[in-house]
């Protein structure tokens, strides 16, 4: 009897039910909410949210350097030295597909997908959304007489402080496993293969057998916070949804879907992903197949 009240606790958040009348959360989101609201509580989202926007004069000092210097400009006409090139490297195809669909047609059949049919994505469908969705555009832009790449997103700043990494799962001509995307030279480079997406994934009902490839997002804690100080996570956190988005609709055109993920284990990517955890994080990830 007890199990079944825990069941229907969880899939009926009204139905009023006390397993332990002593437990002032009693596992439920609207208990802890409360004691939130009564500062019985603390919540990591809700002090964030109450120190949201706020700003040091060091970081608009700060803010005002990095503009002055032109420093974003400069790091960026470097990114390819960044790159790590040899006889591991993975090229990946620069004769990109050409995305036939329009932009509202792309909006209107975009949704989020847990189950794949197990096709395999080719090379070049594989390199042309890896292009289009973190990587460089073909045009450069002039910054103070300094000429830099443009991407294909937008970035507080220009700092792109966000990394890509790639779970290759049923790609052809690549093997399975982890690899870091080096936007700078458009290529792959490898790190584990021992990656368990169902590890990495346990809390969501996805289909670990047929997916194309999953997607995380490393947050580089220095590269823009240096600039924006404690507006750095909001800057950040906006870009890793442009980013998200801008997959979801760059596959939606080929015929694949994305699903976002939120619940997913932090600690155990950073681990796998030799991070440190400090000033790398893991903020969110994506799933990609076709239906």
């Amino acid at each position: 009897m007890e199990n079944n009240f825990k069941i229907k606790g969880l899939l009926n958040q009204h139905l009023k039910i006390q397993l332990d009348q002593e437990n002032i959360y009693n596992g439920r989101n609207t208990n802890v909410y409360g004691q939130i609201l009564n500062g019985n509580e603390e919540s990591t989202a809700m002090n964030y949210l109450l120190n949201l926007g706020y700003m040091r004069l060091n970081d608009a000092k700060s803010i005002g350097m990095f503009n002055e210097l032109n420093l974003a400009a400069n790091i960026n006409k470097e990114i390819v030295h960044e790159d790590i090139q040899d006889e591991d490297t993975i090229y990946l195809n620069d004769n990109y597909l050409k995305i036939k669909r329009n932009i509202v047609e792309c909006m209107e059949k975009r949704h989020s997908g847990r189950q794949f049919s197990g096709y395999t994505m080719g090379f070049r469908e594989f390199s042309s959304i890896c292009r289009y969705s973190f990587g460089l555009s073909r045009r450069q832009m002039n910054y103070g007489g300094v000429a830099a790449p443009a991407r294909y997103y937008a970035s507080g700043g220009g700092l792109y402080p966000v990394n890509v990494f790639v779970y290759v799962n049923n790609v052809a001509g690549i093997s399975k496993g982890l690899y870091r995307y080096q936007t700078g030279s458009h290529s792959l480079y490898p790190g584990k293969n021992s990656f368990d997406t169902h590890k990495f994934l346990q809390y969501g009902n996805f289909d670990f057998d047929n997916f194309s490839f999953l997607v995380l997002y490393e947050y580089d804690f220095n590269k823009n916070y240096l600039k924006y100080g404690e507006l750095s996570l909001l800057i950040t956190l906006v870009e890793v949804g442009i980013l998200s988005h801008q997959l979801e609709l760059v596959a939606t055109s080929m015929d694949f879907t994305v699903c976002q993920i939120a619940g997913f284990d932090k600690q155990y990517a950073e681990k796998e992903l030799d991070l440190d955890g400090i000033n790398s994080h893991i903020l969110f990830t994506n799933i990609c197949g076709r239906e």
